[in-house]
């Protein structure tokens, strides 16, 4: 999942990709101990983010049409979040019987 933006005045330590409906994420970027991106002794400890990839687990995933909630986490644990539009998730299962 490509995140073009994220940003907060205190910045961004975490983004993390959930399933509509779950309860645990499926791909995380998490920012908090990179001191190029966070560095706590600031007043904005963490720097705001553009065009991240984050990697998803899909087999994690039902197949079928599916949306994506993204949550930026900023440095106090304030969270916003952004739901993608429909994504088709189809895994691709192959077995070999002998």
């Amino acid at each position: 999942m490509r995140v073009q933006s994220a940003s907060d005045g205190v910045g961004i330590k975490r983004l993390a990709v959930f399933a509509e409906g779950a309860t645990s994420p499926v791909g995380v970027a998490d920012f908090e101990r990179n001191p190029d991106r966070c560095a706590w002794w600031r007043t904005a400890p963490c720097s705001n983010v553009a065009d991240v990839e984050i990697p998803v687990d899909t087999r994690r995933v039902p197949d079928g049409e599916r949306r994506f909630i993204v949550r930026a986490y900023d440095a106090a644990e304030n969270v916003r979040s952004y739901t993608s539009d429909p994504v088709t998730i189809a895994e691709l299962f192959f077995a070999t019987w002998v």
